[in-house]
């Protein structure tokens, strides 16, 4: 899968993410996810760390850790968001047992 498919639904997630749009954000992540059924596509993680922020930008925790954390365990080495990722999983409230 080319990073030309999902980069335009980076973007619009992105936008709607800067305009506190976190519902549209969530909506484009979406669709940049399912082109990449496998997990697989080397933006994935970037679109599951952009879900997983707009779900928490809504009070969502629970599904805002699952995504951040899938997120991080897709990420390579180096990814620019990878600490921040990890203070956001940090401040989460954990879940029941």
């Amino acid at each position: 899968l080319a990073a030309a498919t999902q980069q335009p639904f980076v973007e619009r997630g992105d936008r709607a993410m800067q305009l506190q749009d976190f519902q549209g954000a969530i909506d484009a992540y979406n669709f940049g996810i399912a082109a990449d059924p496998d997990e697989h596509g080397p933006l994935t993680a970037t679109l599951l760390w952009g879900r997983g922020r707009a779900h928490h930008g809504l009070g969502e925790a629970k599904q805002a850790r699952v995504d951040v954390n899938r997120a991080i365990a897709l990420a390579p080495p180096g990814t620019p968001w990878l600490a921040e990722a990890k203070a956001l999983l940090a401040k989460l409230p954990k879940p029941a047992p």
